[in-house]
C-alpha cells in the first residue's frame, strides 16, 4: 500500500507540471527560504532591514541562507574573495555522487540538477516532440524502478513472489542453489543498476519512423543505440506504456547481463516458454516485471501485444 501511495503521489505531480522536477522547501525552512529570495533579488542590506523590522537577533537561524556564493549578491570584494578561497572546490561531488556540504547549501532555492539529458526534441507551444512529455516519462519510469527495487527486496512479499514466478521463472524466497544465483547474481542486480543508473541516459527525438534516424525501423518505439533513441511511435503510448519502453531500454543500456542484441519480446509466442536462465537475460522481463508489480496491472496490449522497442 505504501509502495501505491507513492506512486499515486507521483502521478499527481506529474499533473501539475511534467517539467522537470523542483525541489520542494520544507515548511520548517520557509523562512529562511523567503529570506535566501530576497538576499537574491534585494541584498544583504535588505535581508538585515527585514529581520530588524521583525525583531529578529542578528545571529537568527534564518542568516544561514547564502551570504557569498555563486549567486550574485551584495557581498564586498574582499568576502568574495575569502568565500571564493574556502570554497574552491565547492560543486564537487563525493565517491558515491551526491554532492558535497557547500556546494548543496550554494544551491537552496535553485532548481534541481537533472543529469540526465534529452536532445533534438522540441521545447515551444504546439512540438511535435515536446521535451517535457520526455522529462515526464523518465520521472513516472524512475519512480516505479524506485518502487520496483524497494519492493523487490522484501522476499517475503507475496507479490514478489507471484511475479518473479511469472515474469522470471523463480522461486522466491530461493531454495535452490540455481535459483539463488538467478535472484540474487543477476535479477537483484539489475534492478539495482537500473536504479541507480537510470540518471546517466541521453534521449533523442527521432523526427521520422526510420532506420536511418536512430535505428527506427517499421514497428520500433525505441531503440538504443550508445543513446536512446525515441521513435515517432513512441509518442503514441500512453504515460505508464512510454515508462515501460524507458526501462526495457535501460536494461539494455544498464542491466549487466542483460542482451543488449537478441531478446524476445513479451508479445512473442516464445516468451511464455523461455527457461528462467534465458528470462533474466530479457529486457522485457524486468520492464513486465516492475510494471506489474508497480501498477497492480500486467503491460497493456499497446506494449506487449505488438512489437514496441529493440536493442
Amino acid at each position: 500500500m505504501a509502495a501505491r501511495a507513492l506512486l499515486e503521489r507521483d502521478r499527481a505531480a506529474d499533473a501539475k507540471s511534467v517539467g522537470r522536477r523542483r525541489p520542494t522547501p520544507s515548511a520548517a525552512g520557509s523562512s529562511a527560504t523567503a529570506l535566501l529570495r530576497l538576499q537574491q533579488s534585494a541584498g544583504n542590506a535588505a535581508v538585515v532591514m527585514s529581520l530588524s523590522a521583525t525583531g529578529s537577533a542578528p545571529n537568527h537561524p534564518a542568516m544561514a541562507v547564502q551570504r557569498c556564493g555563486p549567486v550574485p549578491c551584495s557581498c564586498s570584494a574582499g568576502e568574495r574573495a575569502a568565500y571564493e578561497s574556502e570554497h574552491a572546490d565547492s560543486g564537487a561531488e563525493r565517491a558515491d555522487g551526491t554532492p558535497d556540504e557547500d556546494s548543496a547549501i550554494q544551491r537552496a532555492g535553485t532548481p534541481a540538477v537533472q543529469r540526465y539529458e534529452v536532445e533534438d526534441c522540441g521545447s515551444g507551444a504546439g512540438a511535435r516532440h515536446p521535451e517535457n512529455e520526455v522529462h515526464a516519462a523518465h520521472g513516472r519510469a524512475r519512480s516505479m524502478v524506485s518502487i520496483a527495487q524497494m519492493e523487490t527486496a522484501d522476499s517475503t512479499n507475496p507479490t514478489v513472489q507471484q511475479l518473479a514466478r511469472k515474469y522470471f521463472k523463480l522461486t522466491v524466497p530461493p531454495a535452490s542453489n540455481k535459483d539463488k544465483k538467478l535472484w540474487f547474481g543477476r535479477v537483484r542486480q539489475v534492478m539495482s543498476a537500473l536504479d541507480k543508473s537510470n540518471s546517466q541516459a541521453t534521449y533523442e527525438c527521432e523526427s521520422k519512423q526510420s532506420f536511418a534516424n536512430g535505428a527506427c525501423s517499421k514497428g520500433a518505439m525505441a531503440m538504443t543505440v550508445l543513446n536512446i533513441h525515441l521513435c515517432p511511435e513512441w509518442w503514441s503510448l500512453g504515460a505508464e506504456d512510454r515508462a515501460f519502453v524507458l526501462v526495457h531500454e535501460w536494461a539494455h543500456k544498464f542491466g549487466p547481463s542483460v542482451n543488449q542484441i537478441f531478446e524476445t519480446y513479451c508479445d512473442d509466442k516464445g516468451f511464455a516458454s523461455l527457461s528462467a536462465g534465458s528470462l533474466v537475460a530479457q529486457p522485457d522481463a524486468y520492464a513486465s516485471y516492475v510494471y506489474e508489480l508497480v501498477t497492480g496491472s500486467a503491460p497493456s496490449a499497446a506494449v506487449c501485444g505488438t512489437p514496441h522497442a529493440g536493442p
